[in-house]
Order: C-alpha cells, then sequence, then structure tokens
C-alpha cells in the first residue's frame, strides 16, 4: 500500500511527486500519456512553448522548488534572457528587455503618439504586479489556514477592483495595434483566454514579468523534466512509464488498475492525485455516482485554442542574429477558418546548441491556435494552417524555405491530435476572474481522497501556475508530512 498515487505527465504531477517524495511519503508517479519534447533527425524539439519565469533567486517559486530539491551543482542551467522576448508586428518592432525604462522607452518609440499613457499604463503594471507578487507568497505561507486565506482574499478585493478598473482604462486609450502586442504576451505567459474587456489583476503580473525574468533552458525543458524526475527516484520514489491506465476506482482506498507489456494488475494506496492534463480522467470523472458535480467544477473552464506546433530544423545562416530565443510574430493577413493566427510563437535554438540542433543548424518550434480540435480537422485543414502559419513566418524570415533541413508534416499532423487536450491549450472561464492567481479555490474534490492538479489550475499564471497547483496538490494530499518537511528545508536556508 502506497501513500499516494500520482497520474500524469506534466510538470504539475511531477513537482507533486516530488513535493510528497521529499516528505516522506511512499510516492509512485504513472505517466500514462505522451512527452511534451521529441527527438526527431538530430533536432530537439517541445512541444510546450511556455516560457520558464520567476527562477530569480529571491523569487518566491524557486525558493519553493528549493525545498523540495536542493539545486546542486548538476542542476541544468537556465538562461536569463533579455530581452525577454521580441514583439514583431507588420510596422513595429519591440525588445522586452529586462529593464522597465529601457522597455518604456522601446514602446515609446514604436508608439510615440500614446507616450504619456504608456507611462502610466506601466506604472500600474509595476505596483500591481509587485501586489500580485506579493499576494503569491502570502497564499504559500497560509494555505494550511483556511479561514486566514478567505479572509485575506475579502480584504484584497478593494485592490483588485480598483487594478483591474485601472488597467482597462489605460488600456482602452491605446490604438489597436498596441492592445494586440498585450494580448500577444497573453498568449505566451497565459493559460486563459479573457473574453471580456475587465482583466484579472493577474495581467498586471503576466505583464511585468520581463523585468522580473524570462529564462531559457539550455538543451530544452525536457532535461529539466528529466533532473527532476531524477531527484523524484532519488527520494524514494517510483516513476511507471509505458503503462496504460484502464480503471480507477476511490471509493475507500484507491485502486487503480494498469495494463502492460500484455499484462494487468492493480495498485493501491491512500490518496490519488490526477492531472486535469491526463488524457483518460474520465475514467474517475465519468463513473461514479457524484460526477455530475465534478464535471461541472471542471466544466468552468473550456479550451477555445488549440496548439498547432510545428517543428522545423534550419541552416543557421537563415535566422537573423538579433532574433531573440523567443519571438512573437503578429501577421497582418487574414487567417483560414479553421486557424486563429492572430499570434504565432516561435521559439529558436541557440547558436550552437548541439543538444537541440546539429553545428551550423537550429531547431524551429512555431506555436499557432487553432479554432476547433485536431480530431475534428482534415488532414488537408491541418496542412493549410500550417502552409499558412509558415507562410507569415517566412513574411519575417525571408530565406526559411530554401533553408529548411527537416519537416515532417504527417508527424505534425499526428501529434497535433496527440497533444489536442493535453498540452498548452487556452481556456475561457465561464465565471468572472478577479485576482487570477488561481482558477479553483483548492485541489480538493468531491472525492475525500482524490485531488487535481495541472495548468488549469492556476491558468492565469503559466509556467509559474503550473509549478504552485502541483504543490497545492501535494500539500492538500500530504498536509502535515509537507509542513514538517518545508520548515525543515526553511530552517536548513536559514542556517
Amino acid at each position: 500500500m502506497r501513500d499516494t498515487i500520482v497520474i500524469g505527465k506534466d510538470l504539475s504531477s511531477l513537482i507533486a511527486a516530488l513535493a510528497l517524495a521529499r516528505a516522506g511519503r511512499k510516492t509512485i508517479l504513472i505517466e500514462d500519456g505522451k512527452a511534451e519534447d521529441c527527438q526527431e533527425s538530430s533536432y530537439a524539439f517541445s512541444n510546450n512553448l511556455s516560457p520558464c519565469f520567476s527562477l530569480g533567486s529571491e523569487q518566491t517559486l524557486l525558493n519553493l522548488l528549493k525545498r523540495i530539491h536542493p539545486l546542486p551543482d548538476e542542476a541544468p542551467e537556465f538562461l536569463h534572457l533579455d530581452p525577454a522576448f521580441q514583439i514583431i508586428l507588420p510596422e513595429h518592432r519591440i525588445e522586452f528587455f529586462r529593464e522597465d525604462r529601457d522597455l518604456v522607452a522601446d514602446l515609446i518609440r514604436e508608439f510615440p503618439r500614446f507616450e504619456s499613457h504608456i507611462v502610466k499604463f506601466y506604472r500600474s503594471v509595476k505596483v500591481y504586479g509587485d501586489l500580485i507578487n506579493k499576494w503569491i507568497a502570502e497564499d504559500v505561507d497560509i494555505r494550511e489556514l483556511p479561514f486566514k486565506s478567505l479572509m485575506s482574499r475579502f480584504f484584497r478585493f478593494p485592490a483588485i477592483i480598483a487594478g483591474c478598473c485601472s488597467l482597462v482604462i489605460l488600456t482602452s486609450r491605446m490604438d489597436e495595434q498596441f492592445k494586440k502586442v498585450i494580448l500577444a504576451q497573453l498568449t505566451l505567459l497565459s493559460g486563459l483566454r479573457i473574453k471580456s474587456s475587465l482583466f484579472p489583476l493577474s495581467v498586471a503580473y503576466l505583464l511585468s514579468l520581463p523585468s522580473r525574468g524570462i529564462y531559457y533552458p539550455l538543451g530544452g525543458r525536457l532535461i529539466w523534466m528529466n533532473w527532476l524526475r531524477k531527484g523524484f527516484v532519488e527520494a524514494g520514489g517510483e516513476i511507471l512509464c509505458n503503462s496504460s491506465i484502464i480503471r480507477i476506482n476511490s471509493k475507500s482506498n484507491v485502486n487503480v488498475d494498469i495494463e502492460r507489456s500484455g499484462s494487468s494488475y492493480s495498485l493501491q494506496s491512500k490518496n490519488l492525485i490526477i492531472s486535469t492534463q491526463f488524457e483518460k480522467i474520465h475514467l474517475l470523472l465519468g463513473e461514479q455516482k457524484i460526477v455530475p458535480r465534478q464535471n461541472r467544477f471542471l466544466a468552468r473552464f473550456e479550451p477555445v485554442e488549440y496548439p498547432l506546433c510545428i517543428h522545423l530544423g534550419v541552416n543557421e545562416e537563415c535566422i537573423p542574429e538579433q532574433m531573440a530565443p523567443l519571438t512573437l510574430i503578429i501577421p497582418d493577413d487574414p487567417a483560414p477558418s479553421c486557424i486563429e493566427l492572430s499570434t504565432l510563437i516561435v521559439q529558436v535554438s541557440l547558436r550552437g546548441e548541439e543538444s537541440r540542433a546539429p553545428l551550423g543548424k537550429r531547431a524551429i518550434s512555431i506555436t499557432t491556435f487553432l479554432k476547433a480540435s485536431p480530431l475534428n480537422l482534415s488532414d488537408t485543414e491541418i496542412k493549410e494552417s500550417i502552409k499558412q502559419a509558415i507562410d507569415s513566418l517566412e513574411s519575417f524570415l525571408p530565406f526559411l524555405r530554401e533553408n529548411i533541413d527537416y519537416i515532417d508534416v504527417e508527424k505534425i499532423i499526428e501529434s497535433s491530435r496527440q497533444y489536442h487536450d493535453t498540452v498548452d491549450l487556452k481556456y475561457a472561464s465561464r465565471m468572472m476572474l478577479t485576482s487570477g492567481i488561481r482558477n479553483f479555490s483548492t485541489p480538493r474534490t468531491p472525492f475525500p481522497n482524490v485531488f487535481l492538479t495541472g495548468s488549469i489550475m492556476r491558468a492565469g499564471l503559466g509556467f509559474e501556475g503550473e509549478v504552485l497547483s502541483g504543490l497545492d496538490a501535494a500539500y492538500a494530499a500530504g498536509l502535515q508530512s509537507i509542513r514538517r518537511s518545508t520548515e525543515h528545508e526553511r530552517a536548513e536556508l536559514t542556517d
């Protein structure tokens, strides 16, 4: 009998499993699903282009990660990007520098008529971004005190209303091109698609991230994920791969029926953490009596855009020297009916990064978003979307097509369908969002021994939300053990 079974192959599941194992809980991680990264023809690509952030030395997220996995010399290296990313429109190019004054100066250079509004807007971003950052840290410290947590949210409400109104008023005074720049950043940094004109206050936090730090994992995100897996195993955890989950039952203890290598068997545990990114979550939510309530719980957020990630291997001479590892391109061309071509997210491997591309080559991952699930689109429609995305990128990289060394359209189509409901989805909310720090108040479910994790739980916080949702679930499942472990880690850090 194990203490906890964790199901999922995403970052949130791995963080939850690692936290529990470090707290001394007997934990098994079942990685049922496809990996986010892939290796093709000597190139390493990622299907999840969400950037890593909040990993600065004094930031909450890095300190939390240190508690569950001390960072020795062999930890994978992150490159602090400056500029954090670029945004390119047909008539504008903005560098999102680390220093606020440099970023504001670049925006004023591109939009000189709105100088006073830009200055006021980024002053509000700074103030309310700092406030959200403070609240995130406070929520981590008081999550074991539900009443105190509830009261803190109540007293925040006036600041939330003032901040949201400030952002809306200032944004409404900008031209449409500037608004596109704001929305493009949210496409990169957040999992939410805000349909109303009222932003949650977390938007200020996201827009302040270039100054807090956007990081590029050298060698790709997979190297960092594998390092976390190694830490989990060293802490006594078990990882079960290449298996298929048949059935989940959580009436008293948790029973998970698994098929592997032609044979089936059951695993038992006291608790279950299951990722909302797990493609078979209906095995739990679709067959038990209290499911309608749980389905309504998750249905508050629904995917409205599905990522199409296009992988290219190219000769490096077609990549401009000034191109950042992360670039957002906002095309001017009308899009086909099946594609939402408002923003292209382009990630380029670094020059000489041979773990991702052969010498003299570069790996490019391009993400655009489909209006419908790839499962509901024909091969012809997806191929047209791929062509449209490459055509739009070629307007920025005019020699792209003649320098392509690797592309496999059939694999792109297959991959888009494999990941259609698990990686980098964009969600719309059916309820009004205020702070945007969390989408659900708790990882607990109507099942007393089942807890949820996954990016949807804190979709408004992007990468940071993935990590925090994993820690939320681990704390809910491990409670006292996690508390004692984190207090011990905090004492060690203080010493």
